[in-house]
């Protein structure tokens, strides 16, 4: 696997955090097309703990600006266990506001805190996830179709326009429970 912008340039405008969801699409895709290749019929891999991988690899371009280039090949996996055998980084100064060379803003956690409601019920505001739909589907749920018109001027079918959220140009934001249970849904 080799992540690079082709150049010596920083790797600008076109890196994204990915997240568990589109870790697993990426890997059934390679999957797919023979980009992932089995060697061992009695060891069956571990969707789950690759995409853990490939998450963590892109929080590290994310935190490390400084890289321009990672080729990592050969990735061995086995069971719970995944070996790089040969990594390769190539690294250079940015200059400037770092976030600025991503497509899409990563989550951004320095907004999340703990609020407590006026009826002393704490909870936790945050910008909402792509794995909090079923929260907000559940919250919907137990809104009144009148409140729904009177807040969304419409009703709502369609709730990945509400989820899918670039962190830089919008923000809806979820007050859940100390139990997972959307109280509010803010949309900024």
């Amino acid at each position: 696997m080799e992540i690079s912008n082709g150049s010596k340039k920083p790797m600008l405008r076109w890196q994204s955090l990915l997240n568990m969801t589109l870790a697993r699409y990426l890997v059934i895709q390679a999957i797919k097309n023979h980009k992932i290749k089995s060697t061992n019929s009695s060891h069956q891999l571990n969707i789950d703990g690759l995409c853990q991988l490939l998450v963590r690899v892109s929080n590290l371009l994310i935190d490390c600006p400084q890289i321009v280039r990672l080729n990592i090949h050969p990735l061995l996996a086995c069971d719970e266990e995944f070996t790089l055998l040969d990594v390769a980084m190539e690294l250079c100064p940015i200059v400037g506001d770092s976030k600025t060379r991503l497509v899409i803003r990563p989550y951004p956690n320095e907004l999340e805190e703990i609020i407590s409601l006026k009826n002393g019920i704490e909870c936790q505001l945050r910008p909402i996830l792509l794995e909090d739909e079923h929260l907000l589907k559940d919250f919907i749920t137990q809104v009144t179709k009148k409140d729904l018109y009177y807040r969304y001027f419409s009703e709502i079918s369609k709730f990945s326009n509400m989820i899918q959220i670039d962190y830089d140009r919008e923000m809806a934001f979820i007050a859940i429970k100390k139990i997972p249970r959307l109280l509010a849904w803010l949309v900024w």
